[in-house]
């Protein structure tokens, strides 16, 4: 168990936004958030095993849904889903949020939830020479 609840309750949290990893998505954590008034943006990693589940399921079904018919999936979803891509150097990541009724899973904690994003991420090996400058190989024909 964790002492997150308690050292929240000894902060003056109201309007603020909390962010902790995957140890504070929990219900007593969420809870002790809204309850002292402030906001959170908490990460589901793979040790809340349930609602990691549900949330991949669930934009494995979105995915599903915009590849069968985009045009309608844009129209069905045109206010709630939102796709925003970004590329840096050795790094590309596509965020998915969806914000909607249509959320499942979380239990007594829903009322608390106003959106549910899911990062995609690769990440491309950094190769160094013995000067810590990076180079990559390549090949052309």
């Amino acid at each position: 168990m964790t002492n997150i609840p308690e050292l929240l309750s000894s902060l003056n949290i109201t309007d603020s936004m909390i962010t902790i990893d995957a140890i504070g998505t929990t219900a007593p954590i969420i809870s002790r958030i809204m309850e002292l008034g402030a906001h959170f943006l908490l990460q589901v990693k793979k040790n809340n095993a349930v609602l990691y589940k549900e949330i991949t399921e669930f934009f494995d079904l979105l995915d599903e849904e915009k590849k069968k018919d985009e045009a309608v999936f844009e129209r069905k979803y045109a206010n709630i889903y939102d796709i925003y891509s970004r590329s840096e150097r050795n790094r590309d990541r596509d965020e998915y949020r969806y914000n909607g009724e249509e959320i499942r899973g979380f239990r007594d904690i829903k009322a608390g939830i106003s959106c549910v994003g899911q990062i995609r991420q690769t990440r491309i090996l950094v190769c160094r020479d013995n000067e810590r400058n990076d180079f990559s190989q390549h090949m052309t024909r």
